[in-house]
């Protein structure tokens, strides 16, 4: 999954990819699947995370298993 899509309102990160897929991040540094918090939106393309960081460690994964990885700075 691509992020095609990435934005915050009020006190959320929100992080729309370009297929069905789940989400984790972590504020500390790259993860496992698995292993990271969850965002909103379970095999769907909206992600919803709480604005309490100034980096994101994202690990998406589709129902293919594929993984895309991605830093994101707020």
């Amino acid at each position: 999954p691509q992020i095609a899509q990435l934005y915050t309102t009020q006190n959320l990160l929100v992080l729309v990819t370009n297929e069905a897929s789940t989400c984790e991040y972590s504020d500390k540094g790259f993860f496992a699947y698995g292993e990271g918090v969850r965002m909103t939106g379970e095999q769907t393309g909206e992600h919803q995370a709480n604005l309490d960081s100034k980096i994101y460690y994202v690990l998406c994964r589709d129902t293919f298993g594929n993984e895309g990885r991605y830093t994101i700075y707020v």
